[in-house]
């Protein structure tokens, strides 16, 4: 009997006797040390959750971090050497004394407990949750507790990614472990968290196994602003706070707005949630090599935000299209030196003739304004 086959018929048992989750511990105690009898014990880190620790995104998290059904530690073990602060459990106590054993100096914090009934003290802590082929092991109905459950643990802006098996709906479950569908992980936004990615890809096993890793976030829906086009057909929410705001008087702006300046509000790009339409993606190619790219609505035309490629993990949202425009005011103003003549620039803004080489005075001057 293979391993895989071996894991199998102990889920099966259990499932039977109605206990989702109890089969992990006879499996670790059957192990006893000889962990290749575990299938998903490769003693590495997963490659995809380190290739996801290199992005910008992940560099972006809060460090308050929990690691769900972790295994014998060395996702926990990645995610405590880049910088998170870790809590990792598994339900079988044989594997968290695994953990200890093989990291005797490690910074996690190992602990036992259960996915489907986590400790209430955890709701709403973490910045940011691992979970990593736990839920395609769970039945549909544990799957679902499940599911809730992770939710309920994320912070709000926090993050929960998810790595699993894929299928499409209409494709057979086949045998455990079972893999989820895009249906299955939207299940996660009745929990109050949004996809912000959805990386759909083939691994490099023999033969391959399509995967999901799932980014979702939380948002503080008390700071929500809502906005929209000019026709209606596009319908978007904004939260949390600017990174700063800034009025350019470009020659540029002048010519793509018809006007004599241009506000751009530099928001997280998680930040902005679209709730109704899809805008396009316009490109232009200017004289001087640049390449614009903003987003507008293919009715209307409305210019709703950039995204500039230098840093993908901003977006320039066109702050106009916000349905309430009275809470904010520009901290500085750049390219002054085309500025129409009549332009009265306040004298307690900052101000620079042309592009401005750091941005950081502005981003500060911005913060120091809505602290106030």
């Amino acid at each position: 009997m293979s391993k895989r086959d071996e894991v199998r018929r102990l889920a099966q048992e259990s499932i039977a006797r109605g206990d989702a989750t109890g089969w992990f511990e006879e499996l670790y105690q059957r192990a006893s040390g000889s962990w290749d009898r575990v299938p998903w014990a490769d003693l590495a880190a997963n490659p995809y959750l380190l290739e996801w620790l290199a992005s910008s995104e992940a560099r972006a998290c809060g460090k308050a971090c929990l690691v769900v059904g972790c295994g014998l530690g060395d996702d926990a073990e990645a995610l405590s050497a880049a910088g998170f602060r870790v809590i990792a459990f598994d339900i079988s106590p044989t594997a968290i004394a695994a953990c200890r054993s093989r990291f005797p100096a490690s910074q996690v914090e190992y602990t036992v407990a259960d996915v489907l009934a986590p400790p209430p003290a955890w709701t709403g802590r973490f910045d940011l949750v691992f979970e990593s082929y736990t839920l395609q092991v769970l039945p549909p109905t544990a799957r679902s507790l499940a599911i809730a459950a992770l939710a309920s643990l994320v912070s709000p802006r926090g993050r929960l990614l998810v790595l699993c098996r894929a299928r499409d709906r209409e494709e057979p479950e086949c045998q455990l472990p079972w893999p989820l569908t895009r249906e299955e992980l939207e299940a996660l936004r009745e929990q109050g968290l949004r996809e912000l990615s959805l990386d759909d890809f083939f691994d490099e096993e023999t033969p391959p196994v399509r995967r999901f890793r799932a980014l979702f976030t939380r948002g503080d829906m008390s700071d929500a602003r809502p906005g929209g086009c000019l026709c209606g057909a596009i319908r978007y929410r904004f939260s949390g706070d600017p990174v700063t705001l800034y009025a350019c008087h470009c020659t540029d702006c002048q010519t793509s707005t018809g006007s004599s300046f241009a506000l751009s509000m530099i928001v997280p790009r998680e930040s902005i949630e679209l709730l109704q339409g899809k805008p396009e993606l316009c490109e232009v190619d200017l004289p001087d090599g640049r390449r614009k790219r903003a987003f507008r609505c293919t009715s209307c035309r409305t210019h709703l935000w950039g995204a500039p490629q230098r840093v993908p993990q901003v977006l320039n949202l066109h702050p106009g299209t916000l349905d309430d425009t009275s809470w904010f005011e520009p901290v500085g103003h750049i390219w002054t030196r085309s500025a129409q003549p009549w332009v009265r620039i306040p004298t307690d803004t900052l101000r620079y003739e042309q592009q401005p080489e750091d941005m950081l005075p502005m981003v500060r001057a911005w913060k120091a304004r809505s602290t106030k």
